[in-house]
């Protein structure tokens, strides 16, 4: 899906780095409705993140600040320390779908995909 904000995709490459340079390079984007996550996060709203450290991602999702911004419909970013908590948020691809949401990881050059 092809953004329409010029400035979205700087912005998300931006956002990527900084994760990357904070040792969390492995990224799940859960985005309310269709929108892809560039135009998501260049939007002027609302969006979470959530730091998982190595072997916390059943904490993240536990969190009862998750719930809340869930029920706003904002969009969130979780970045993880380790692959296997990314892995273990994206098995969750059913629940986020039945609450609005689309997750979406990152490819190999840092895009973001469904």
């Amino acid at each position: 899906m092809m953004t329409t904000n010029p400035r979205a995709a700087p912005i998300l490459a931006a956002r990527i780095a900084t994760f990357v340079s904070a040792g969390r390079p492995y990224l799940v984007w859960a985005i309310p409705g269709d929108q892809p996550p560039a135009e998501a996060m260049a939007a002027p709203c609302l969006s979470a993140t959530f730091m998982v450290d190595g072997g916390c991602a059943l904490v993240a999702l536990n969190d009862p600040h998750l719930t809340a911004y869930i029920r706003l419909k904002v969009p969130l970013v979780f970045a993880c320390e380790r692959k296997v908590d990314r892995r273990k948020l994206l098995k969750r691809r059913a629940a986020f779908s039945a609450l609005g949401y689309r997750l979406w990881e990152e490819d190999a050059r840092g895009h973001p995909v469904e």
